[in-house]
């Protein structure tokens, strides 16, 4: 898989990383993700540690998240 999705984050285990907006999801092929701000949230296969960010702006569609909840180059 390319784009693994996040699985469900205790809000008081992201340290750092502003909570407001968690929302955690059913998707119709029954795994949970989590969402900030109704965006499904994925990891990319490409990165290897904290930090990376190679999938950011893949096919224009795909966009890091900062710890604020602030999507990262994406027009609005």
């Amino acid at each position: 898989k390319k784009w693994p999705v996040v699985e469900p984050v205790a809000k008081n285990a992201v340290d750092g990383v502003t909570t407001k907006g968690f929302v955690t999801f059913d998707r119709p092929d029954g795994i949970k993700q989590q969402t900030i701000d109704c965006w499904p949230i994925y990891t990319f296969a490409g990165d290897k540690k904290p930090g990376d960010t190679n999938g950011q702006g893949v096919g224009g569609t795909w966009y890091a998240v900062s710890p604020d909840s602030e999507l990262v180059g994406a027009t609005k």
